[in-house]
């Protein structure tokens, strides 16, 4: 067997191997029966981190004040980075009747992980939960995840994000990809940990924060590995959930999974040393080693496929069509569903456009105003 044959068979092994195995050991997990989760009322300070949000920051607003949680016992603290529009206006605006509510401003925008820097020496309570002012939630959102903390060796749980009701090639997407992604989400969590979280609605204890670096990596993500290395576990509840726009076209949603995969690979890369580390348990020898394969190794590997296929089907193509297309259609689908090419962009971004600045992402999605069932 040529040289080429041999390369290409065994790089088509080792992903069928690494992904086979770790979404069967994850599949598995996912079955089990989850523990109970007691009534827990703690104090909850709800962060909501605002720049020019004027179409969406009063439906946001409108939203928390229909939040089912004792309103003595939630404080919502907004901090805008900055705004030129009418955003600090509108919170304003409801600061008089609502002396639950915070106004915070800092003088510019540094972007998200300084925005959570500014604020959080002003928050005390012991539940802190993150969200964005173009989420929402639902009316019992905050009192399901809050449960969690019931359990001491919780140390942050994450929510469930579910699409607005809007009917596009993006949304129908992002829904098959999303089944994948909670199922292992949800092994990874029974198993111990995930650093996979949503600052959309992200929730951990106050005592447990450490403030993030101003420039690199994703603010959720940080506050996840951050917990863990304190042997708190981190883990996704489906039961508290939020309601985002879908990006509206293929476009927005390459360019949303770009700009996400470019923050949370920094947080890996900030904390490699937790990779196959025994100290961390399950998460540092199983959880974290195959999610950086399947992150930020595997898109190599498949683009390797990818030319060695290539090369033998032009080469020789009578003898290795029926070889090279399947396999290559096949790992094409898998990949583009766990959005291969964007981290390969979003690695190539990391390594040769940031170098250590802060860079500022625009919004991508442009329709906001889709409606959902928020009472369940």
């Amino acid at each position: 067997m040529e040289l080429c044959d041999t390369i290409l068979l065994l790089l088509v092994g080792v992903m069928f191997l690494v992904y086979g195995s770790y979404g069967a050991l994850m599949f598995l997990s996912s079955k089990k029966k989850r523990y109970f989760k007691k009534d827990y009322v703690p104090s909850v300070a709800l962060i909501v981190c605002t720049y020019n949000e004027e179409e969406v920051i009063e439906r946001k607003i409108k939203n928390i004040l229909m939040l089912d949680y004792p309103r003595e016992k939630l404080k919502v603290v907004f901090v805008d980075s900055g705004s030129t529009d009418k955003t600090m206006n509108v919170i304003g605006n409801y600061l008089k009747d609502n002396p639950n509510f915070r106004l915070y401003i800092q003088e510019r925008r540094m972007g998200q992980n300084s925005a959570e820097n500014f604020v959080m020496p002003y928050v005390k309570d012991k539940i802190v939960v993150t969200t964005d002012a173009e989420v929402l939630f639902n009316r019992n959102s905050i009192k399901k995840i809050v449960k969690n903390f019931a359990h001491k060796n919780i140390g942050a749980v994450t929510g469930e994000q579910l699409l607005l009701r809007k009917d596009s090639l993006p949304r129908r997407m992002e829904s098959i990809y999303k089944r994948l992604y909670y199922l292992i989400r949800k092994g990874e969590s029974n198993m111990d940990s995930t650093f996979h979280v949503h600052g959309d609605l992200l929730a951990f204890r106050r005592k447990l924060w450490k403030p993030l670096n101003p420039h690199r990596g994703a603010d959720d993500a940080s506050i996840a590995f951050n917990i863990r290395r304190k042997g708190y576990r981190v883990i996704h509840d489906s039961s508290a959930v939020f309601y985002e726009s879908p990006p509206q076209t293929l476009g927005e949603r390459e360019l949303q999974k770009r700009k996400r995969a470019a923050v949370l690979f920094e947080s890996i890369f900030m904390n490699l040393d937790m990779l196959f580390n025994r100290k961390f348990g399950v998460f540092g020898c199983i959880i974290l080693p195959a999610n950086f394969f399947m992150l930020i190794i595997s898109p190599f590997v498949f683009l390797s496929i990818l030319i060695l296929s290539s090369i033998k089907l032009i080469t020789n193509f009578s003898q290795t069509f029926l070889f090279s297309v399947p396999f290559v259609f096949i790992l094409f689908m898998a990949m583009f569903i766990l959005n291969q090419f964007s981290s390969i962009g979003a690695l190539i971004r990391v390594f040769l456009t940031r170098r250590g600045k802060n860079v500022l992402w625009e919004k991508t999605v442009t329709t906001r105003h889709a409606t959902a069932n928020l009472n369940q």
